[in-house]
């Protein structure tokens, strides 16, 4: 399973995200969260624009993301998914998680940002382009860090193993 994808956005998520980016503008505040070994984070409240954004993604590509990540099985998210804007430092998701990384962005936006990624494993891949239209699906136990001036909204998903059924074990009994 690869440490992370990057995958295109559907038309409709696109339009969630320019509403969500909309109103992170007409209130720009959150909440400041001091992160371990001193990383900062702001976490923004859900308004109705973040969970028009989030089901638009449970209905139409949590399938896709599902589809991406064949060896496990995606859970519903044990807490509310939550738009964050990265001060510094880094962020993580557990060896058990399906992280979903949803760059918040206007709709002029064409900067290419960058995001970090660094699995428990030593796999590091600095410097990669976080082109528009696109977001990012990391597998497991995996840190990033995204460009302080994008938001994003995140997505954990509980995984669960894939049952595989030995068709020839089915057929014969």
């Amino acid at each position: 399973m690869p440490v992370y994808q990057i995958l295109s956005t559907t038309p409709r998520l696109d339009e969630r995200i320019y509403e969500v980016a909309a109103s992170l503008h007409s209130e720009p505040d959150g909440e400041a969260v001091e992160l371990a070994k001193g990383g900062k984070v702001v976490r923004y409240s859900r308004s109705e624009e973040s969970t028009a954004l989030d089901r638009e993604y449970f209905t139409n590509v949590w399938p896709n993301i599902q589809q991406a990540e064949k060896e496990v099985k995606l859970e519903v998210p044990k807490h509310k998914p939550t738009v964050f804007r990265l001060e510094n430092g880094w962020l993580s998701t557990s060896p058990n998680e399906v992280g979903t990384i949803i760059p918040i962005r206007n709709r002029d936006d064409t900067f290419e940002d960058r995001i970090d990624i660094e699995s428990a494993e030593g796999e590091s891949y600095r410097d990669l382009k976080l082109a528009p239209r696109t977001m990012v699906v990391l597998s497991g136990d995996v840190r990033f860090r995204i460009s302080d001036r994008v938001p994003f909204d995140l997505i954990l998903h509980p995984t669960s193993p894939v049952r595989k059924v030995n068709l020839a074990t089915v057929e014969g009994t």
